[in-house]
């Protein structure tokens, strides 16, 4: 995973009007080609490429489309698009990890996330 933090200036300048954290789910799974090149298996040109953008994608916005995530706010296995991909690319395994969005400042200088074990 990737964990993005925005800030409404600086980084994204003018991009945006608040601010938060953003998390990516990234998949780099291999394949081999017939003639046993490598390629990232959910990339736009591999075979099992998706272009409903519902299957597997390299990299994947959790909870897209419903904006930042700030002070508080605790990711896990409820919050959309943030498991593992299944056996038919949907995501649906639990991660087994927790997120939570401990602080970020007022003035958007810094932020402080706990990642743990989701027991």
């Amino acid at each position: 995973m990737i964990i993005d933090y925005i800030t409404p200036n600086g980084n994204y300048d003018t991009l945006f009007s608040s601010g938060g954290l953003r998390i990516y789910h990234v998949d780099t799974t291999l394949a081999s080609d017939e003639y046993g090149s490598f390629y990232l298996a959910s990339d736009n040109y591999s075979p099992v490429y998706d272009s409903t953008n519902n299957g597997k994608r390299v990299l994947r916005l959790v909870n897209d489309g419903n904006g930042f995530f700030c002070d508080k706010d605790v990711i896990d296995d409820t919050i959309t698009g943030f498991g593992w991909y299944d056996e038919n690319g949907q995501v649906t395994v639990n991660t087994g990890y927790m997120i939570t969005i401990d602080s970020v400042s007022a003035d958007q200088k810094n932020c402080t996330v706990t990642i743990l074990p989701d027991k």
